[in-house]
């Protein structure tokens, strides 16, 4: 990255506001990133306030943890209606940018080179967007299993109604474990210990599913290989 773009001085401006909010000098919050783990240098923080040095991956977690602010606003301060730089050349809404970059809205580039920003896609293009529906996914299932137990506690409920709630309760674990399933498909990383026991099954199933799967497809891939050098391709 070009140091004259944008985003170099626009994080030196927040890093500077975050650190004089918290009336620390670069001295004291130089001291804060030792204790983190990674002592970042004064000299080269006054560095990075001026916009002269852009700050590196770690150094810029490093100061967030530091702050105490989370890493985007130090990225994009101007949250939320101001504007900034999302990448290099491209200016957009300080939040529609957070969100990009934070997974909420996936990246759409059409043929003439324009981009626009699709929340829609994600589940289909983005691990983070795939994590969100196992996150919502998990959360629908809590409420109509508590939705559930709350049926069957009241001394009024009918049948219907238990039964409504039950039936509620199995769509949205089916629609969990879908979501999970998919996931793990796709080859993102999913440990069935963290998801509720009701689950845990399925899941494993899945992810011996999907390991064998990607072990043929290897055998595959290798069978062709060893074709073509036989062929002398």
């Amino acid at each position: 990255m070009d140091d004259t773009t944008p985003l170099v001085p626009a994080m030196g401006a927040a890093i500077r506001a975050a650190r004089e909010a918290q009336s620390l000098s670069a001295v004291k919050l130089s001291a804060l990133t030792e204790k983190v783990g990674h002592r970042i240098h004064r000299v080269a923080i006054g560095k990075m306030e001026e916009g002269e040095r852009e700050p590196t991956v770690t150094e810029l977690i490093v100061l967030a943890r530091a702050l105490r602010v989370p890493p985007l606003e130090l990225i994009y301060p101007n949250l939320p209606d101001g504007f900034a730089e999302a990448w290099p050349g491209h200016t957009e809404r300080a939040f529609v940018a957070a969100q990009w970059f934070s997974g909420e809205l996936a990246l759409v580039e059409e043929a003439d080179g324009s981009v626009w920003f699709d929340p829609h896609e994600l589940a289909d293009v983005t691990r983070v967007g795939s994590a969100r529906k196992i996150e919502e996914a998990l959360a629908e299932w809590s409420m109509a299993e508590f939705r559930v137990a709350d049926t069957l506690a009241a001394k009024h409920s009918e049948g219907l109604e238990v039964d409504t709630a039950v039936r509620l309760a199995n769509l949205a674990r089916k629609n969990l474990v879908d979501a999970v399933v998919r996931a793990i498909r796709r080859g993102d990383t999913i440990e069935p210990y963290l998801y509720p026991e009701q689950i845990q099954e399925p899941i494993r199933e899945a992810s011996r599913a999907a390991s064998k799967a990607s072990i043929e497809r290897a055998r595959r891939v290798a069978a062709e290989i060893r074709g073509e050098v036989a062929d002398g391709r």
